[in-house]
């Protein structure tokens, strides 16, 4: 007796004694609810064509695909049940949910608006809508989503969360930290969640002991809660406690010995104890494990690829903000001594390579692994590591000097041993008193200081056991109200775009540590500053540092300087090193500046990727 092959029954080929459709879904249900989502699908794959034209099936069906992630399919039938009634807000709400699934979150925010549209009081499509908002990088809005939803379910834990982490990317800690806060007041299944995001708010705050204690309240319930055993490190670290720190690290690895991030995560607290060589081993172990970190585009195609080499154990651009919420794909390589890469792997990754070691003083070694590697690359380059060579603080200083309009401290590198001589023996040095004395390779005023005479020079110097060190010539540059003013440009390309200006009464001036919190005119001084920064640069002082830009010759960089009372640009530092960031708590007018820097560092790789593109290949590739 023959037997007819069987064939495969699709809805549209099912059999007529086909199990009748009410029985059908519920079947489908009962195997989702018993946690067996494989056989709930095979279920649905036997429906008759005629489940199509049938609100219920459609409704059940797109829901139980959408619950078993089967996004495609759960779209399929979200369409299905917006043919027979375009205007049903639960079926726009759950396309919505199923796009976003899927990444597609600018199409999924279309289905949320419309649904919303239909029925407002919806606080779920309200979150979702806010965490495709707050996908794409569109925060402030993703920001009105979640407070709307919260708004209509005053106790909704996941809302509350999102809200938090929505507050912290935009620099408003102290608003995430009360949003944290709440949350723990609420939460139930997920408290020890909670705590974890209070304590990474803490840290962003500097309260490190604070974070320790919330991290604590997370790992005391659940010990093998890995993000806040790993946060709790890197607190210790901050706090200068490296053995609790290492202590914690080496707990997390034996859980996960695999896991790369903890061991770039103990590499930094070795690299922070002056442990390079065993923090070398873990960051080549993280390697193997992970060649590159990549972070996604924020759209489903990415408009070009962005590989980004940074050597841990060097000075390096800051650049975290610049590459978060974007519309290119990054990868970031470790660079590191010894270790072979990958080449065909990396041009694979990249349509354009951006060079991240900036610091000379610190990264000679590490320029040239990086200049090797990028020459075999032979891909578009940012910031070239033959040309940080020129960022030297004395070569600066050389550089720059007969720029006109411009004025740049005479500057000239030391070994602690002449600095020492000169000062005992008043022997004659190249820069007269009062001095700048800096710890070579050191940013942000943390070692260096002003010093008068030899006794006060020695006792600096003397006190640092670090070998080379910078001496400038002191340039009072205060102004006529007797404060002083140090403004941040930042070059991108031929752009020269305004960072910051922090005003103080002291000669050394950071931002972080000026009172400009506690002054408005301070704040509506840098405000003008950032929207009309030819108010405070004339033409002239503009010239001189298009002029800068053409003589340092990078990509991107930045320079600290002043403007003079006759209006000459007093430079002070010019470097790729300059910390560029959205944290901007208590001073939210700098926000649109620093997205126009980072929407013209987006448009410079965009425009070196595409010319990259239509260039011929090196016969190197």
């Amino acid at each position: 007796m023959s037997h007819s092959p069987v064939k495969h029954q699709s809805p549209e080929t099912s059999a007529p004694d086909a199990t009748p459709l009410p029985r059908l879904i519920q079947q489908a249900l009962n195997g989702l609810q018993s946690g067996d989502t494989i056989r709930a699908l095979e279920i649905l794959a036997a429906a008759p064509a005629t489940a199509r034209d049938d609100a219920l099936a459609c409704r059940a069906f797109s829901l139980i695909y959408l619950s078993a992630n089967d996004y495609v399919r759960a779209i399929a039938w979200f369409d299905n049940a917006l043919r027979l009634n375009e205007k049903n807000p639960d079926a726009l709400a759950g396309k919505g949910t199923a796009l976003q699934g899927e990444g597609r979150h600018h199409e999924a925010i279309i289905c949320f608006d419309r649904a919303l549209a239909l029925r407002a009081d919806d606080p779920e499509t309200w979150y979702n809508r806010g965490v495709s908002l707050d996908t794409i990088g569109d925060i402030e809005t993703a920001l009105g989503s979640y407070d709307t939803a919260l708004a209509q379910r005053p106790k909704y834990a996941r809302a509350l969360a999102r809200r938090s982490g929505a507050l912290a990317n935009l620099g408003r800690f102290e608003d995430a930290l009360k949003a944290a806060d709440a949350l723990i007041s609420i939460a139930v299944d997920d408290r020890n969640d909670a705590w974890c995001l209070r304590g990474n708010i803490l840290q962003e705050l500097g309260r490190y002991g604070d974070a320790v204690a919330a991290y604590n309240n997370t790992l005391n319930s659940q010990p093998a809660y890995l993000a806040a055993r790993i946060n709790r490190a890197i607190a210790y670290k901050e706090l200068g406690r490296t053995e609790d720190a290492l202590r914690d690290l080496d707990a997390a690895l034996k859980a996960a010995p695999n896991d790369a991030e903890v061991l770039i995560t103990r590499g930094n607290v070795l690299q922070n104890a002056g442990l390079n060589a065993e923090a070398l081993e873990d960051y080549k172990r993280a390697h193997v494990l992970r060649p590159l970190a990549t972070n996604s585009a924020i759209t489903s195609q990415p408009e070009f690829r962005a590989l980004f080499v940074f050597a841990p154990l060097s000075g390096n651009t800051p650049i975290h903000d610049m590459i978060s919420f974007s519309n290119f794909e990054s990868h970031i390589l470790m660079l590191l001594p010894g270790v072979a890469y990958d080449t065909d792997l990396l041009r694979s990754k990249a349509d354009v390579v951006v060079n991240l070691v900036s610091d000379v003083d610190r990264s000679g070694e590490a320029l040239c692994e990086a200049s090797a590697l990028v020459e075999r690359l032979g891909k578009p380059l940012v910031n070239p590591p033959s040309k940080i060579l020129s960022t030297e603080r004395d070569r600066v200083s050389e550089l720059l000097g007969p720029i006109g309009g411009c004025i740049v401290p005479f500057t000239i590198r030391y070994s602690k041993d002449d600095v020492l001589r000169a000062a005992v023996r008043g022997q004659a040095l190249d820069v007269s008193f009062p001095l700048i004395v800096r710890v070579a390779g050191t940013h942000g005023g943390e070692e260096m200081e002003r010093v008068a005479d030899p006794a006060e020079m020695e006792l600096f110097v003397s006190s640092r056991n670090e070998s080379e060190f910078y001496l400038s010539e002191f340039v009072d540059y205060r102004s006529p109200d007797g404060y002083f003013r140090k403004y941040r440009f930042i070059f991108v390309g031929d752009d020269i775009l305004p960072y910051h200006l922090a005003i103080d009464s002291k000669w050394k001036v950071h931002h972080a540590s000026t009172d400009m919190a506690n002054h408005r005119w301070m704040q509506e001084e840098e405000k003008a500053f950032l929207e009309r920064p030819g108010a405070a640069f004339s033409a002239s002082a503009f010239e001189a540092l298009r002029a800068i830009r053409t003589k340092i010759d990078l990509d991107y960089f930045g320079i600290d300087c002043a403007v003079d009372r006759n209006g000459n640009v007093v430079v002070f530092e010019v470097n790729a090193s300059m910390l560029v960031h959205l944290r901007n708590e208590g001073f939210p007018y700098k926000d649109p500046a620093v997205r126009r820097i980072k929407a013209a560092f987006a448009a410079m790789l965009k425009h070196k990727a595409e010319s990259g593109r239509s260039a011929p290949q090196s016969a190197g590739m």
